[in-house]
């Protein structure tokens, strides 16, 4: 069932303090097309749902040593 916290539109910056991330290597992320689905209502906004970053970070690989 999906939640208003779902739908909660994250711009860059809190995208990447929701992720855990320092804002540029988000935005790199993002531009290179490794980051998160997102949705850009104009050419010069882009936000992210909590959805789509909690799918994100779900196909983080977890490294051990």
């Amino acid at each position: 069932m999906e939640t208003s916290k779902d739908r909660r539109l994250h711009d860059y910056k809190n995208a990447a303090q929701y992720c855990g991330l320092e804002e540029d290597y988000f935005r790199n992320q993002h531009r290179e097309g490794r980051g998160p689905e997102y949705i850009k209502p104009s050419p010069r906004r882009v936000f992210f749902t909590t959805r789509a970053l909690d799918s994100w970070m779900a196909t983080w690989k977890v490294v051990t040593r």
